[in-house]
């Protein structure tokens, strides 16, 4: 896994924390209370289970953006400001390489993803860590 979606994990992670403790008085629910009441304030979309919850504290998955969204409606909008800059950041390095896209591109690349479900959205993810080694560890081939 890149560095930089590490970060973005434990940024949402760290993010998430204080807005749960904010919203239930200083601390942070059982993740079962999480999941129901999120639940509950984004009806229009499929429920949340205990263990997506937990996976969302513990950094290891962030949601997509519908859920990511509602999470923003519901908890306050400061959840995504930390991420408000960081594709710009990650693309403006991606530039000064040529051989990669334009931020234009990356841009609708983002915003089509958003629209993936979920396994296509991981398959996406997967597929870019893949390619992402084998470009850090790229060989001149045999003749």
């Amino acid at each position: 896994m890149s560095p930089d979606i590490k970060e973005m994990k434990h940024r949402f992670s760290a993010e998430l924390k204080k807005c749960l403790q904010a919203r239930y008085g200083g601390r942070i629910p059982p993740m079962s209370k999480i999941a129901r009441d999120f639940s509950l304030h984004a009806s229009h979309l499929p429920h949340v289970s205990v263990e997506t919850v937990r996976k969302w504290i513990r950094g290891e998955t962030i949601p997509q953006y519908p859920r990511a969204q509602s999470l923003s409606d519901w908890l306050g909008p400061e959840l995504l400001m930390p991420f408000e800059n960081w594709p710009q950041r990650n693309l403006q390095d991606l530039t000064k390489d040529k051989s990669h896209i334009s931020h234009a591109e990356a841009s609708r690349c983002i915003i089509m993803m958003q629209k993936l479900a979920r396994d296509e959205f991981n398959l996406v993810i997967k597929l870019t860590e893949i390619l992402h080694n084998k470009q850090k560890f790229k060989t001149t081939p045999l003749k």
